[in-house]
Order: C-alpha cells, then structure tokens, then sequence
C-alpha cells in the first residue's frame, strides 16, 4: 500500500490506500531493512530513508517513544525526495519498494510475510519494542533481514540483533560517541553484535549494497556459480565438512553476509580472501551452521505429535521397555527438549506410575551448538513459545533466563555427528546405541 501524497487524516497521520491483493501477492519483499531508534533524534533516520534503495526492499521504521515523534514532518521530509510512508495493518503482506512506519502504541512484527500487529500493553520504555519486531523479522526472513541501531537505545534490540545474526542477516550500528569511546559493556547494547560500526555515510553505503546484493536469489553468472563451488571447496579442505548438497539459496546468503561484513563486493574477490584468511573460514563454516530453532517450533507438526503420534507410541510399550528417539541436526537443542517435554506430559496423562525408558539422542554438526543445547539454559523470550504450566513444571527461572530442569535433561543425550556417516554411537548410560 502506497500514501497518497495529498492526503492526510485529522490527527496528521499519513493515510494510505491499499493496493489490489493481485499486486501485492507479486510484490513481496525481498528483503527487510528494520531501521530502530529513539524517537526524540531521527537525523540519521530522514539522512538513510531518503538515500536508501527500494528495490525490492521493505523499510521498516522501528522507534522507542514512537508518540514523540511528528509523522507528519516525516512524511513531508520524504515527500521532497519523492518518497511516501506506507502505514501497516495487521495482516497486511510486507511488500517491496516501501517505507512503513507503525502506528504510536503500537507492537509490531511479522508472521509468513504479513503484519502482525497488537496494543502495546506496557509504558513507554519498558515494551522492548525493537526487540519484539527484530525477533519475528529473523524467524521470516531466513537471512534477507537487516537490523540497524541509530543513535542509542539502551538494552532494547540487544536480543534482537543476536537473532537477526543467528537467522544469517546482517547487524549494523550508527557510530556514536558511546561506540567511539568503545563503551560496549560486554554485549548489553545492539551495537556490541553488530557485524560493523559505521558513521552514517558509511552506514547508507554499506546498507545500499547489501540490499542490491540481497534482492538476488540466485548466483547469475557462470563465474558466481563457480565461485560459489571454489567457497565450497576452501571449506571442505579446511574444516572436513562438504557444503556442495547445502541448499543453494542459503548457501548464497550465508557467503553474501559474510561478503558484506569483510566488505568484498564481488564472489572472485572473496573467495581470494577466504584462501588468504583461515578465521575467514572459521567465521563462514560458523554462519553456516547456525540453525533456525525455536520450543514447539512449526506448531502443526507438534500438535499432531503431541495428540496421535505419541499417545499411539507409548500405549503398547510395558513396564520396562525403551522408547529411543533421534533428533537429527538438533542445533542449539529446543526442539529436542520439546520432544522430551510432550513424551514426559503423555506418560503422566497414561499412567504416572509406569516406568518406562526414554531416551532422545540428539545430534548436529556445530559443536559450539551441542555444548549450548547440553547447558539447556534459553533467554527469557521462550515465553513466547512455551506455555506457563511447562514453564512451571519443565523449567526454572534465573535472572534473565530459563534452565532445562534436570528431568528433562536427563532424557536428553547431545553429541556431535554429521548426518552423512549414517550410523551414530551415542554413549547412554546402559551402554551404546547404534
């Protein structure tokens, strides 16, 4: 939907008419821009909006005391560069080529490529209103997200930057005094997780080319796709591990990312690099192997699994039979832990005295990964996936954080494997399995 440049609503709101759902459905961005600030300083904001291109791009405008600001002179400024706001609505597809900027009191983000929206329901300042859209941009986006800090907005994006990372986007922030002084108090500010720190010219020219470069799916010539395959090979000689049946797509965008963050604008140039820097292929084979996970991730699935499959599962087994599962590629452990959650709930609804042996056994390439998902300790914002009676019973809360109470970490036994050696040995207490 695009603002017609005429006209406004009483209160100084932008108002805008909608596109037909024929175009939209066409028009879906390629990538998301989350552009997040304080209000109370949009300089750099009005400099990027009126710079940046469209493109296939959505530019969302993200700010804290969003109620100080005037969307009016906004709307004005980027009118004289021949630029429009677009409002969002929830259920609205997130389409390219706009500039969207919610409404006051509002939280936003974004759910299989449309507007979620909801009433703030806390005081300004206390919503987490970056945090909140940056966490649902990187669970949709699959590496086409960019998250950037302008100015300073205390704790509030920290987390969300973490995700766009781990979802394979990109992180940036404006440089600030606070920057300069190298102020970052060991990672409590989005700015400590940023790929890079830029001054604003730097910071417009950095975000230009990664949205052209990003609006690409694909390698488009001979020389990127036998770039790409040279990437490959660097890895496989360097780490053991072969990428050349990883899907082509997020392989691009992990290379891209990466491309953008030592600042190589072309594939031959970085695969160079990465020949002459081994942390280079250290910091790719990381990015890599970041996984997309959530508790009860595709929500579907577990539900069929939590109503049919398990209950059909445990109902013939007896008093002391084993029920063995396998996780396969179980990254950082929640949907692990999930599966163990729903076998332990279906054993209590059964016959809460029965004895009976589960073991899970969860594996995944990243070492870093397991050791995470053995700990078993996941921030606050699984609140969001986990509901308040398996919070109670399953975990326990510390500080900003929730532990994996040891009942359930004890179904679950975590080892490094690589899904191509078909057989896994997995040490258990009562011995091996294979």
């Amino acid at each position: 939907m695009v603002a017609d440049a005429g006209a406004r609503a009483a209160g100084g709101e932008t108002v805008v008419a909608k596109k037909p759902a024929s175009q939209a459905a066409s028009d879906h961005a390629r990538v998301i821009v989350a552009l997040t600030g304080n209000a109370a300083d949009t300089g750099t904001l009005e400099h990027l909006l009126a710079r940046l291109p469209l493109d296939g791009a959505a530019i969302v405008v993200i700010l804290q005391n969003r109620e100080a600001l005037d969307p009016g002179r906004l709307a004005q400024v980027l009118r004289e560069d021949g630029r429009e706001l677009a409002d969002i609505a929830d259920g609205e597809p997130v389409l390219g080529g706009r500039i969207y900027l919610p409404p006051a009191d509002v939280l936003i983000g974004i759910e299989a490529g449309h507007f979620r929206t909801a009433a703030a329901e806390q005081q300004a300042g206390q919503r987490g209103t970056v945090d909140s859209f940056l966490v649902s941009l990187a669970r949709y986006a699959d590496g086409h997200g960019i998250a950037v800090v302008l100015g300073d907005t205390g704790e509030d994006g920290t987390l969300g930057f973490k995700a766009v990372k781990e979802a394979g986007g990109l992180a940036l922030a404006e440089e600030t005094e606070r920057t300069r002084a190298g102020d970052l108090a060991a990672g409590n500010m989005p700015a400590a997780l940023a790929d890079a720190i830029l001054p604003v010219e730097a910071l417009a020219a950095r975000l230009a080319a990664y949205i052209r470069q990003s609006s690409r799916d694909e390698a488009g010539s001979d020389a990127d796709v036998s770039a790409l395959a040279a990437i490959a090979g660097v890895l496989r000689d360097r780490t053991g591990h072969d990428f050349h049946g990883y899907k082509p797509g997020t392989f691009l965008r992990r290379v891209q990312r990466r491309m953008q963050v030592v600042q190589r604008s072309e594939m031959g140039a970085y695969v160079e690099y990465l020949r002459a820097q081994p942390e280079e292929v250290q910091q790719l084979f990381n990015d890599l192997l970041i996984g997309v996970t959530q508790f009860f991730r595709d929500t579907r699935e577990f539900a069929v699994l939590e109503r049919t499959v398990i209950p059909q599962l445990l109902a013939g087994k007896g008093r002391d039979d084993h029920v063995r599962v396998w996780v396969v590629g179980c990254s950082t452990g929640e949907e692990a832990y999930s599966l163990a959650i729903l076998l332990l709930e279906c054993l209590d609804e059964i016959d809460p005295t029965r004895y009976l042996k589960i073991q899970i056994f969860a594996t995944d390439i990243s070492a870093e990964s397991i050791n995470f998902a053995r700990v078993g300790l996941y921030p606050d914002n699984i609140t969001g996936d986990v509901n308040p009676q398996r919070l109670a019973r399953f975990f326990q809360k510390q500080d900003n954080h929730y532990q994996i109470r040891k009942e359930v970490r004890d179904v679950v036994v975590f080892a490094v494997h690589d899904i191509r050696h078909l057989s896994v040995a997995v040490q258990a207490p009562e011995g091996s399995v294979e």
